[in-house]
């Protein structure tokens, strides 16, 4: 007779951010908190860009909360950042914190970007 052993193992992330919204060359840290005990799993942190496939920027060992600091803040930081545990060979996700730029922020890079393209095109 075999017997056959599930295990259920039901971990709650909690992302406390659902939106951050910062200036660029700012720093700031993503929070992610685990209800249960995650003791002997991995953690990560994906990031997904807005119409890309989701890839993971940081795996770290055990832990009951996860932080994820990003300094010096730049257009290629603006994503939807995941905390995740790897339970059994499946990765179960947080909710996620889209991470944008503040509005002045991307003006101004959209004004010293332009300037750059403009200056190169009539060095030419």
């Amino acid at each position: 007779m075999h017997l056959w052993y599930f295990i259920l193992i039901y971990v709650i992330l909690h992302q406390p951010d659902s939106v951050i919204s910062v200036d660029l060359d700012a720093n700031v840290t993503l929070q992610c908190f685990f209800a249960e005990n995650c003791s002997m799993y991995d953690m990560f942190w994906y990031k997904q860009i807005k119409g890309q496939q989701p890839c993971a920027v940081v795996k770290v060992g055990a832990v009951k909360r996860l932080s994820l600091s990003i300094i010096n803040i730049s257009h290629w930081d603006e994503a939807v950042y995941y905390c995740g545990v790897e339970i059994f060979f499946d990765i179960e996700f947080g909710n996620g914190v889209f991470l944008t730029l503040n509005l002045s922020s991307f003006n101004s890079a959209g004004e010293f970007l332009f300037y750059e393209l403009k200056t190169q095109s009539h060095q030419n």
